[in-house]
């Protein structure tokens, strides 16, 4: 079944998803890290397979789509490796929807000179990009226009020192408060 015997992507799409979906059901069941969520994977091989460019060139499908399945799974399985799970609250206040999440307590930090030092870790476009979200409370998309950073890289330095920062005030803080 060559891809190019259909008339659209959308129509190439819909067959191959009634075609292949049960499998990759089964393939995602098998190796994902998160049980459950098999049917939001299958989703995103077919949003990949209608999104590719090159769709009508591909001459063995069930090939070029667990090319993709795999990379989604792999994608998947890394983010829920390194991805701490967030708590879910059901409060619906304005105040909570919008407030920035605490880095830390309080307490913990003393001044400014130990956020200073834990910031020495990265490069300046890290620090900026982190101080802008953060300490200035601008969203990402502001951040990287104001910076002419990739959106994807602002968000990439936010949570690499975010993460950093957890660390360095679970570690570094004072004993004795």
């Amino acid at each position: 079944m060559a891809v190019e015997d259909f008339d659209t992507p959308a129509e190439t799409v819909d067959r191959l998803y009634r075609r292949f979906a049960e499998e990759l059901r089964v393939f995602f069941k098998r190796r994902a890290r998160r049980h459950s969520a098999e049917e939001d994977l299958v989703q995103l091989v077919f949003l990949h397979l209608l999104n590719s460019r090159g769709l009508s060139q591909v001459r063995d499908p069930k090939l070029y789509i667990y090319k993709i399945a795999w990379h989604v799974l792999y994608t998947e399985n890394r983010r829920l490796k390194y991805e701490a799970p967030l708590p879910v609250t059901t409060e619906d206040s304005e105040e909570s929807v919008t407030a920035h999440s605490r880095l830390w307590d309080d307490e913990k930090v003393d001044d400014l000179v130990d956020l200073e030092r834990a910031l020495e870790a990265f490069r300046s476009e890290q620090q900026i990009a982190f101080l802008l979200h953060w300490n200035e409370g601008y969203t990402c998309e502001e951040v990287s226009a104001m910076t002419q950073l990739n959106l994807h890289t602002v968000k990439k330095y936010v949570s690499q020192v975010m993460l950093h920062l957890r660390k360095w005030y679970s570690t570094n803080a004072p004993c004795d408060r």
